[in-house]
């Protein structure tokens, strides 16, 4: 029974083998600032309060008739006529609704007097998830879910749960409910609705469910699929119809007649307005469109960041678009190219400062940019391979899954993504277990190695600096021997001298005028620098320090592209370049002269910082960093 005045219901249940009647109450729609409150989904527990009473006592008519005279009564009479008022804020606007009325003349009152009849039950209680909603509808009251449905199914629930049967009966409720629904011709997004309410019950029961209520169910989603797959062909078919255009029929003179009796005293005023005193602005269209480049090596030396700063919205996307249509095509075209891999650097170093700048976090317009930075890397690594092959043979780093996390929507961009994640696979399974070309591992399989081997430019470049250094060796030997004896003939004069004035023997001594001071400070100023020489001891460490003097072209392009992606799209929440000490290649006075100025190599020794502005160079060991 739902007392709707006092928001509460009661079940009356006969017990079995007992000779007992047990009454049991609960709330029916819980208070509007627990449902605003509550995160998700409002956890309530069912039953409340019981009470067991002797059959004799309930069949009697006396008992009877009060307790059916007392529950008539509370279902009608409004007895706290100011229950305490729910606000909430909805923007700017502060609403307000009366709180659901508090259940306590059943839960307190009469569980109270028919405590006099009878004793406290205990009772398995059942905790049911409730989505209810507090909805506003005219600024009055709120809209809440039907608490009949709720009583029922508590009602339901609490009887059935020893057999386990609550929810295999409201599966078939359900779907008996559905199929009536058919029958009345409900609307087709309710009944869809409806469907997926049954399946996804049908769905979380799994193999619980008997193959009669399963056919049952399977059988009215059928029926409702059929349903709206008619009326589906039936609006195509009706929308698939052109209307006749019958121009015969028409009355051209009558139709384009328009009467404006009012109106032509303002028409005439604000013709002439515009006539005499509009000004006439030149239309001036927007420079040069990106979407029908098809050379990207034109794009390189700023012009992509020109066209961004001219209008970045129209640039970024006409670039987008010319790579996703003309890319492949000029990549194909451009073996022979010099300028291509300058052109493919250029842009996706343009490109990202560009297109981080205006997407900012929106995730959609990121996974846009970061695919079209990954076509331009997949171009940037087939023409770097044709250059330099033995780069093949090396990881190209960037994982196989690095796009699966993009929100892409068009067909288009994920067959895209598809092709570049089978290229990044095929890139893999190609490479040979070596190093990566990352990695501070100095041995015969790191690229370094492997191409100063083959190198004879490299080979010459070490001869060169060890016949350099050794020059310079051999001119500060000569320079230490002169500085030597230049410092042994001053002392031997000083040794002849005394500290004394040279005119007057009773004026106070002083340095600037004592010969034997200014001899001794000469002596003191006497200094060489160090010579260090410029390439590390090891063989292996040498070679790689006098390859990355002079990588090549198309490796140093590829390595500071791939780094990029890696560090600045991938690995974004690691710290920034400019908070790690770099030491760049041309602040070293013995490598200086054949440090290669277009790469972002760094290389630091193992041990000290060798920059000059310390004085002196230490001997480079390792290389270190790439950033």
């Amino acid at each position: 029974m739902h007392i709707r005045a006092q928001n509460a219901a009661l079940v009356v249940r006969r017990l079995p083998v007992s000779d007992l009647i047990q009454l049991e109450v609960f709330e029916v729609m819980p208070p509007n600032t627990d449902v605003v409150t509550a995160e998700g989904k409002l956890l309530c527990s069912y039953p409340g309060p019981a009470i067991q009473v002797s059959t004799t006592t309930f069949m009697d008519k006396c008992f009877l008739r009060e307790l059916s005279s007392f529950l008539i009564q509370m279902d009608v009479d409004v007895l706290d006529s100011t229950p305490t008022p729910f606000r909430f804020r909805a923007g700017s606007v502060v609403n307000e609704v009366r709180e659901t009325v508090d259940p306590r003349y059943i839960s307190g009152l009469l569980i109270g007097i028919l405590r006099g009849y009878g004793q406290p039950a205990v009772v398995d209680r059942i905790t049911k998830r409730i989505g209810d909603e507090v909805l506003w509808r005219g600024g009055y009251q709120p809209w809440r879910r039907s608490p009949l449905w709720l009583v029922l199914r508590v009602t339901l629930q609490t009887s059935l749960r020893v057999t386990n049967l609550y929810k295999l009966f409201m599966i078939f409720f359900h779907a008996h409910l559905l199929h009536k629904s058919v029958l009345q011709d409900f609307p087709s997004e309710l009944l869809y609705v409806m469907r997926v309410k049954l399946t996804r019950r049908l769905s979380k029961l799994g193999p619980a469910v008997s193959q009669h209520l399963y056919e049952f169910v399977h059988d009215t989603a059928i029926e409702v699929e059929t349903l709206l797959l008619k009326r589906w062909t039936a609006f195509q078919a009706i929308g698939s119809i052109s209307p006749t255009f019958e121009p015969e029929t028409l009355d051209l003179d009558a139709d384009t007649h328009i009467s404006l009796h009012s109106s032509y005293n303002y028409l005439t005023r604000m013709l002439g307005s515009v006539s005499q005193g509009c000004l006439q602005t030149s239309f001036k269209p927007h420079g040069s469109r990106l979407d029908v480049v098809c050379d990207f090596s034109k794009l390189s030396k700023g012009r992509l960041t020109k066209a961004i700063t001219d209008g970045k919205h129209i640039a970024i996307a006409d670039f987008e678009v010319s790579v996703e249509m003309n890319l492949e095509s000029w990549v194909a075209a451009s073996t022979n190219n010099e300028r291509a891999l300058d052109g493919i650097a250029s842009c996706i170093r343009e490109y990202y400062a560009g297109a981080k700048e205006l997407y900012g976090s929106n995730p959609e317009d990121n996974s846009i940019m970061i695919l079209t930075l990954l076509d331009l890397w997949v171009a940037l690594d087939r023409l770097a391979i044709q250059r330099c092959p033995l780069l093949k043979e090396y990881s190209p780093e960037i994982p196989c899954q690095f796009l699966h996390d993009l929100l892409l929507h068009r067909s288009s961009t994920i067959n895209r993504a598809l092709y570049i994640e089978e290229y990044l696979s095929r890139r893999h399974t190609e490479a040979l277990n070596v190093p990566s070309v990352f990695s501070n591992d100095v041995d015969e399989s790191c690229f370094a190695l492997k191409y100063f081997q083959t190198s004879p430019d490299l080979q010459r470049l070490r001869d060169e600096i060890g016949l350099h250094a050794q020059q310079e060796r051999e001119a500060k030997r000569a320079e230490l021997i002169a500085l030597n004896q230049q410092s042994r003939s001053l002392s031997y004069r000083v040794s002849g001298l005394s500290h004394k004035c040279a005119d007057d023997s009773r004026s106070q001594h002083t340095t600037v005028t004592c010969q034997k001071c200014l001899l001794e400070d000469q002596i003191k100023s006497l200094k060489i620098a160090v010579h260090e020489w410029p390439l590390p001891p090891s063989t292996m460490d040498a070679q790689r320090v006098v390859f990355e003097l002079s990588p090549p072209h198309a490796f140093s392009f590829w390595r500071d592209i791939t780094y990029k992606i890696l560090r600045d799209i991938g690995q974004a929440s690691i710290p920034s370049s400019r908070d790690r000490p770099h030491v760049l290649l041309d602040t070293f006075s013995g490598l200086c002269r054949w440090a290669v100025k277009d790469h972002r190599l760094t290389i630091g020794s193992t041990t000290k910082s060798f920059s000059d502005h310390y004085g002196m160079v230490r001997i480079p060991t390792r290389v270190l960093c790439l950033g």
